[in-house]
């Protein structure tokens, strides 16, 4: 087994206890409803101020963007809280597997600090999923496929045509049924050397296609 297979290895056991960094990536997202209304109310707000202060509006209607932003605020706790139990379930139980990196942003390649995306190949299951050596073998074969199948949504994440999503690579083709290639954030400061290498670089990801949930640890 390869250094970076050994490293992390208190992530195999499932259920597991978060650690800080898992506890810091299992915080759920506002979704982009609240933020969007937030957003409107606060605008809202200050277009309202300016005509009500030049006598061109009431001042009973800056009670509206008071509203939004109640709503605002409401939607994204309610999306925050749900998004955070989701996320926290599929790090306390989704597997830990070795992803190939297919394409990632050219950042990743250089050391530095801001995270970036990257098209990952994975198995979510089964020996393979621990195998760093047979995971990147079996991207190798993913890769050259994928140029004749353009149009499938797994094809379009290794070209980039389609940036972000969770997407299954048919059974049929690599003789398994419990791979995929994820859209996932890759945080430098997790890598050796604080950046990707060359040529087949390989990171470590907890996954849930259940919950269509991949990120990297």
């Amino acid at each position: 087994m390869s250094d970076v297979e050994n490293s992390s290895l208190e992530y195999v056991t499932t259920p597991r206890k978060l650690d800080e960094e898992l506890k810091r990536k299992a915080r759920g997202n506002r979704g982009c409803l609240g933020d969007a209304l937030s957003a409107a109310g606060a605008l809202l707000a200050f277009a309202l101020g300016v005509t009500a202060s030049l006598g061109m509006t009431p001042m009973g209607w800056a009670l509206v963007p008071v509203a939004v932003l109640i709503m605002g605020f409401i939607v994204g706790t309610r999306s925050q809280s749900s998004s955070g139990k989701s996320r926290t379930k599929a790090l306390e139980e989704g597997p830990l597997a070795f992803g190939a990196v297919l394409r990632a942003e050219d950042s990743l390649y250089s050391e530095g600090r801001r995270a970036g995306r990257a098209a990952v190949f994975f198995f979510a299951s089964g020996s393979e999923r621990l195998d760093a050596e047979e995971t990147t073998k079996q991207a190798r074969r993913v890769l050259q496929i994928a140029a004749s199948r353009i149009e499938e949504p797994w094809a379009r994440m290794i070209s980039g045509a389609q940036p972000f999503g969770f997407e299954a690579v048919p059974p049929e083709l690599i003789e398994h049924e419990d791979a995929y290639v994820a859209d996932v954030v890759i945080y430098p400061n997790l890598l050796d050397g604080g950046a990707l290498p060359q040529l087949e670089a390989s990171v470590r990801v907890i996954v849930s296609p259940s919950e269509r949930f991949v990120e990297h640890v």
